[in-house]
């Protein structure tokens, strides 16, 4: 069983490596940093506010263990390398489902807005 921010960090994680590959890319790995990670999670509102650094090793700790990711330092600015294997975690619409979800329990009164920029999201 997942934490609730490992569930977040690989939905989002799936989604960055997905928005990369389908950038001029010819490289397998994808390389993002911690804070553009907490800033795609804050850009879906699933995020109430920044975790707490302790947690966020551990999610981190429990990534790069099933090798979904590698990271030397826990830092906004230190990179991150994506693996590809991120692929065989979630599919692309699996990843739009499961966001919807988390945005529905966070404004369960706002759903036309959430839904809206989860349906434009790239393929």
């Amino acid at each position: 069983k997942l934490s609730r921010l490992a569930t977040i960090y690989i939905l989002i994680l799936k989604i960055l490596y997905d928005e990369q590959m389908a950038s001029v890319s010819s490289s397998n790995h994808v390389v993002v940093t911690l804070g553009m990670l907490n800033g795609k999670a804050g850009d879906f509102h699933i995020l109430t506010g920044m975790p707490s650094p302790t947690e966020m090793r551990k999610t981190i700790a429990l990534l790069k263990k099933y090798q979904i990711l590698v990271m030397e330092e826990l830092d906004e600015n230190s990179r991150m390398v994506i693996y590809p294997c991120i692929n065989t975690v979630l599919v692309g619409d699996d990843v739009r489902e499961l966001l919807g979800t988390f945005s529905e329990e966070e404004y369960s009164g706002d759903e036309t807005a959430v839904q809206g920029t989860i349906k434009d999201m790239p393929e």
